[in-house]
């Protein structure tokens, strides 16, 4: 047996043996005392047995002696009984209290025992004294002493056997192996976890140990494990934080940390490559915010100790920095959350700062980008609205705004089908969607719809759809342009009706042309036979009636050129409240009391350039157009005359040809019997009544060749049963007035001369006509037929003055008098014409075109003319 158990390596072990024999020592003395107690009680036993027999033996004998007074048997009874071993000291006591001792009463502890002496006489048992016995208990003491430590030593011995018994069971079970675990657990290295201990057993058993020793293989074995996982961990770890790093660097993405009690701040590596400083260096709170821009420094220092006061869990900011290496300005989005203690402190932040300098300005570039192609949609004419799949609307432009007369936010919270309603019949939007659906179709172009604005009004447009690319394989998106083709179908009608009335009017300019010539033969031959029959009354009443109808035709003709846009006007500064105003009482007393004359005319009118009596006479046949109007109504007929000034850049979308610009708005209103829409077409033609024989139908004709001349627009509504609203529009003029010369009056002048005129006219008999008039005053004539028949007689004759028709074959009256002016500046030029078209304004002298002669003329017309000219 080895007793390696008590070096120094193995304490376990000595506690153990230390243990076991203190153990055992203190079991020995329980086991000795009580064996000693055990002893002690027989002692005591046999006392008491001892003085039970004395009494039985000694008793009657001491009795006796005792009752015969016999002191010297009882004496020597005495000295017997105290001679015995347990007896130490024994006494008797008489009734007179005399005491017979015998034996040595030593100190100490004793045991008595005390007896009454009873004596039978006469049947009476009576107390002749008392028998005591002392017995010491040191003897007693002294055994047990003796007899103590024989059992403590023999306990000892066993005991100090069993302890050594133990430790050798101990050392083969137990510390042995532990000692072999304790070397192995020792040896335990990274390298070595694959080895497995095994216990030195001289048979195959197991215990605890095994467990233990199986326990200590398993740890290893998974301790194993885990350091190789562990190891692929730190390299997954190691692999993740260069990516995390590599990422950061990428993403522009930095984390940070702030201690709140300790005050330091650490960053990562791209914080620091964010900031621009050299990584490394010591940070502070303080330091970060002196790279932060000064303008947003005061709200990022608020912004965290706000969160810090009120405890919340943290915050985002977006702000910028001034980057230390290259003090460029940054743009970052920082991200802080906050790790509170249990009391709901913050102790510590964790933050991340994310560059967002490329992306800002890539969503600023975007936001611009955004907000020009915005302006370019919204500088589109058309309407441009997107909507989703489902119809629901996403997008429109400035025009859609317009158009439909909706506001934004309306047209963004409908339905495409609460625009463009599905009305049509052949068509809607849901089957140009389905049709776009196919592969063969990209889009569909100038459809026909009618689309709905905010008032419930339908409007016509002409539609074309296409789909946006898709963001993705689920969401449709679509575009679509809508032309508001309304105003178009109103000038197209405008352009159809212009066209007409000037078909209309070249026919009228031609017609009247030949006949003013015609006229001007008869009303000159009858001013002559007037003249002839001054002194035939029934003739010359005659001549007056031919005179009277040639002037009707002439006034006939007048307003069929002025419809024509042929008769020149003269222009002059006006205002036409003051023109209302000035025919107030004509007007109402041409309505006559039936009808209600109302003005509302507004102050401050601004002028206008017009021709002041063909204004006069456009309001006059307005007004009798309107007492016809309301000639069926038993009461309550009122007119209306209004003025405003109008000023608008979109008056153009709302009345077709009028463009944008400073306006006279002149409202003529009537509550009559209104017009049906095919009549409104037609009110302006010339020849159209609506009255049968009772007129002539040049009235409204006269009042749109009038507004057409002044550049203005004329524009009527009307309604069957409410009555005809007439607007003129007239331009704004900021001129000053038009200086006028009085003329002449022909009393003043004497026509009569003895100049050479030259007549030039393509009409032999009003050539004929003019040739007599004038040789009646004396003048020199001469005649041509034609341009090219005046100049051949210029070139042969003297001529003071040229009197020439405007239209004619070969070489007009224009032509010829520029070829005048060039050739002959001192010969005077008279034009006359019964038309004038444009080449009038072609004339390099604007006399020419301000004295012309109106065919027909009358005689003393033509003579203060020819009068004035050559006395020039």
């Amino acid at each position: 047996m080895s007793f390696s158990v008590f070096n120094r390596e193995s304490p376990l072990a000595r506690r153990i043996i230390v243990l076991t024999i203190l153990f055992s020592a203190f079991i020995s003395l329980i086991t000795t005392g009580f064996q000693l107690y055990r002893v002690y009680i027989d002692d005591m036993s046999e006392v008491e047995s001892a003085f039970k027999q004395i009494k039985s033996s000694y008793l009657g004998s001491i009795r006796n002696s005792l009752w015969s007074y016999d002191i010297e048997q009882l004496q020597e009874v005495m000295d017997g009984i105290s001679h015995l071993q347990e007896v130490e000291y024994v006494e008797v006591y008489d009734d007179s209290n005399r005491v017979i001792s015998a034996g040595n009463l030593g100190d100490g502890s004793h045991i008595t025992s005390e007896e009454d002496i009873l004596y039978e006489y006469n049947q009476k048992t009576m107390s002749v004294g008392k028998f005591k016995i002392y017995s010491g208990l040191s003897r007693i003491y002294k055994k047990l002493w003796i007899e103590g430590w024989y059992i403590l030593l023999a306990n000892m011995i066993k005991t100090f056997f069993v302890a050594l018994f133990m430790l050798f069971l101990f050392y083969k079970y137990i510390s042995r192996h532990l000692y072999d675990m304790s070397n192995f657990a020792k040896n335990i290295t990274i390298d070595n976890l694959q080895e497995k201990m095994h216990l030195k057993r001289i048979n195959n058993e197991s215990d605890e140990l095994d467990d233990v020793v199986n326990a200590i293989n398993l740890m290893c074995s998974n301790l194993d494990k885990s350091l190789k996982k562990r190891k692929q961990i730190e390299i997954k770890l190691k692999i993740n934080e260069t990516n995390l790093l590599n990422a950061q660097s990428m993403a522009h993405l930095g984390s940070w940390e702030y201690d709140v009690h300790t005050r330091s701040l650490s960053w990562s590596d791209e914080v620091y490559n964010i900031f621009g400083v050299e990584k490394g260096k010591v940070v502070n709170y303080s330091s970060f915010l002196e790279y932060v821009h000064p303008d947003d420094r005061a709200s990022v220092d608020s912004a965290y100790i706000k969160s810090l006061e009120d405890k919340k869990d943290g915050y985002v900011i977006e702000h910028r920095i001034i980057q230390a290496s290259s003090g460029k300005i940054r743009y970052v989005i920082e991200k802080c959350s906050h790790i509170k203690d249990d009391m709901g402190n913050v102790i510590s932040s964790l933050g991340m700062v994310h560059d967002i300098t490329e992306l800002k300005l890539s969503a600023l570039k975007i936001q611009e980008q955004s907000v020009e192609l915005q302006q370019i949609l919204d500088s589109m004419l058309d309407a441009v609205i997107t909507f989703d799949g489902s119809g629901a609307i996403t997008s429109c432009n400035e025009s859609a705004v317009e158009i439909f007369g909706r506001q934004r936010e309306n047209i963004l919270s409908l339905n495409i089908d609460e625009l463009i309603p599905e009305k049509q019949v052949d068509l809607n939007i849901p089957d140009l969607i389905k049709s776009i659906g196919s592969d063969d179709v990209a889009g569909i172009n100038n459809h026909d719809f009618i689309a709905m604005r905010q008032n419930n009004k339908e409007f016509p447009i002409q539609l074309s759809l296409a789909e946006l690319p898709r963001l993705d394989n689920i969401n449709r998106l679509f575009v679509v342009t809508c032309h508001d083709t309304e105003i178009e179908l109103m000038q197209k009608k405008q352009l159809q009706r212009s066209q007409k009335m000037d078909a209309l009017g070249k026919l009228t300019g031609g017609v009247a042309h030949d006949y003013n010539n015609m006229l001007g033969v008869i009303l000159g031959y009858a001013e002559l036979l007037k003249e002839a029959l001054s002194d035939q009354p029934k003739l010359y009443e005659y001549v007056e009636q031919i005179d009277y109808a040639g002037k009707r035709g002439a006034n006939l003709t007048k307003k069929l050129l002025t419809f024509s846009r042929h008769e020149p006007t003269a222009l002059d500064k006006l205002d036409i409240n003051e023109l209302l105003t000035n025919q107030y009482d004509m007007l109402q007393k041409l309505l006559t009391v039936r009808i209600k004359l109302r003005f509302e005319l507004e102050e401050g009118l601004w002028p206008v350039l017009l021709d002041n009596s063909e204004l006069e006479d456009v309001v006059l046949n307005m007004c009798i157009n309107s007492m016809h109007a309301m000639s069926n109504k038993a009461s309550g007929s009122e007119l209306v005359i209004s003025t405003r000034n109008v000023h608008s850049n979109h008056l153009d979308d709302q009345i077709p040809g009028l463009k944008a610009g400073d306006y006279i708005e002149l409202s003529i209103v009537d509550n009559g019997t209104g017009m049906e829409d095919i009549l409104k077409e037609r009110i302006f033609e010339p020849f159209f009544s609506t009255k049968g024989d009772k007129g002539t139908g040049l009235g409204l004709s006269q009042v749109y060749g009038f507004v057409k001349r002044s550049n203005g627009v004329i524009k009527v509504d009307s309604k069957i049963g409410e009555g005809t609203k007439f607007l003129l529009y007239f331009p704004r003029y900021s001129g000053l007035n038009l200086e006028q010369t009085a003329p002449l009056s022909e009393d003043d002048v004497d026509v009569k001369g003895n100049e050479t005129i030259l007549v030039v006219d393509d009409e032999p008999s009003l050539m004929m006509l003019t040739t007599e008039r004038l040789k009646g005053q004396g003048y020199k004539v001469l005649c041509a037929e034609n341009g090219k028949q005046a100049l051949a007689v210029l070139e042969l004759e003297h001529v003071d003055l040229i009197l020439s028709d405007v239209i004619m074959p070969e070489m007009n009256g224009n032509e010829l008098a520029t070829i005048v002016q060039e050739k002959y500046p001192d010969i005077k030029i008279q034009m006359a014409s019964g038309y004038t078209n444009d080449k009038l304004n072609n004339l390099s002298d604007e006399s020419l075109r301000q004295n012309l002669l109106h065919k027909p003329y009358e005689s003393n017309k033509l003579f203060h003319n020819l009068r004035v000219l050559l006395s020039q």
